[in-house]
């Protein structure tokens, strides 16, 4: 008998919870529907702007295939390696011309790269994690255009796109 008491007084906890955790979230008014509400003490801090062409659907991230359309075309394009030195140290391969800046290094030395080219930066995180922050880094310090490979590295390789043998003493 205690336990199912005890049972109910867990479920009831929980369906007082519930109304509780749902009024956190605040919910997408119905279409027609006037909202009176305000958040005024909420805070909500704003993303940096990236500016870009307004047509481009993501001004900061650049396929495979694109980026192979552009290096065929011959267009000006500077490809920046930025994988951590883990990665760069297990692969016996780059990208086909690619510049190889480490990503702890390329404040220091982002003297080397042109400011009016595109710069594609890749590494090996699924989520371009260290190339978008490189694209941000070069974006924030007057490059006029850079962007982070999709998929990056593993994604470039996957498809067999073009490759070279690492340059002897890069780190």
């Amino acid at each position: 008998m205690k336990r199912s008491n005890l049972y109910l007084a867990l479920v009831i906890g929980l369906m007082m919870a519930i109304p509780v955790a749902a009024q956190t979230f605040p919910r997408k008014p119905a279409q027609g529907e006037k909202t009176t509400t305000t958040q005024t003490d909420r805070k909500v801090a704003a993303l940096p702007v990236i500016e870009g062409d307004p047509d481009d659907p993501n001004p900061t991230r650049i396929s495979i295939r694109e980026l192979k359309r552009k290096m065929e075309a011959k267009e000006d394009v500077v490809v920046l390696d930025v994988r951590s030195k883990t990665a760069y140290l297990g692969s016996t391969v780059r990208i086909k011309g690619a510049v190889r800046i480490p990503p702890e290094e390329l404040e220091e030395r982002m003297k080397e790269l042109p400011k009016n080219k595109l710069i594609v930066a890749y590494c090996t995180c699924p989520d371009e994690s260290t190339s978008g922050g490189a694209v941000d880094t070069l974006l924030h310090n007057g490059f006029k255009s850079a962007k982070a490979l999709v998929g990056g590295f593993d994604a470039w390789e996957a498809a067999d796109f073009p490759t070279e043998p690492k340059i002897k003493g890069t780190k």
